[in-house]
């Protein structure tokens, strides 16, 4: 008789569901705001976060296999098609994900969920591009 397994946790899981997405947002805007190398990056954003880290976290619970909660929250995330308005080259890019990739090693512990979780950021940050 064979064995049957465990599920694998997905990622979301292993990135600590609701309160590890939320502390990584939060961890994420601060270095964007405090460091001064990401000015540019950071005169994009709103100066009340409130609403936007709520928006980014409830998107990256869908992006990491959690909850679906962006779409019944604010509708259809069509996120390159929001940020058109924001010219997007390959500098801001890259100063984005500086920022994604400081906050996830600040954030989380579980190192191959965080290696997971970059790709998906990398590949989704050049898609977002728009200039160049």
């Amino acid at each position: 008789m064979e064995e049957e397994q465990a599920p694998t946790a997905s990622l979301y899981d292993r990135l600590g569901g609701e309160a590890g997405l939320t502390a990584y947002v939060d961890r994420f805007y601060d270095i964007m705001q405090s460091d001064p190398a990401v000015a540019p990056l950071w005169a994009m954003h709103r100066t009340e976060l409130s609403l936007i880290k709520a928006k980014l976290a409830s998107f990256l619970s869908g992006f990491v296999g959690g909850p679906l909660t962006f779409p019944e929250r604010y509708g259809a995330p069509f996120m390159r098609a929001r940020h058109l308005p924001f010219p997007i080259d390959e500098k801001m890019r890259d100063m984005w994900l500086d920022c994604a990739y400081r906050a996830l090693a600040a954030t989380f512990t579980d190192r191959a969920a965080a290696i997971q979780f970059a790709q998906g950021l990398t590949k989704f940050a050049d898609h977002m591009r728009n200039v160049g």
